[in-house]
């Protein structure tokens, strides 16, 4: 049972995990901030990582998404989710005339 003072606000439990979410990347930042104040270097620019920084974050982000997406969502769908279910697309020839 979540604890919410109306529907339109979150639970407790989305809030608490949204905070962790966002201290953990407040961390980073100031992890990030701290390293760089300690090796001010330049890295060298390696094409390989950096695709890797660009396009790993999104990549894990629709992980999550997909292994988190409720598998009733499909069973709402005409015959599963998995072909035509004849909506108003497939009825033109009849409005044709």
């Amino acid at each position: 049972m979540s604890i919410t003072t109306s529907n339109s606000q979150l639970p407790l439990r989305k809030w608490a995990e949204l905070a962790l979410v966002w201290l953990a990347a407040l961390g980073l930042s100031a992890l990030l901030g701290w390293a760089g104040q300690r090796w001010p270097e330049r890295l060298p620019i390696q094409p390989w990582l950096v695709m890797a920084l660009v396009l790993g974050p999104p990549a894990l982000i629709a992980l999550v998404l997909v292994l988190r997406w409720p598998a009733r969502a499909l069973g709402a769908l005409p015959n599963g989710g998995l072909e035509g279910g004849g909506g108003e697309s497939s009825d033109c020839e009849g409005e044709q005339g």
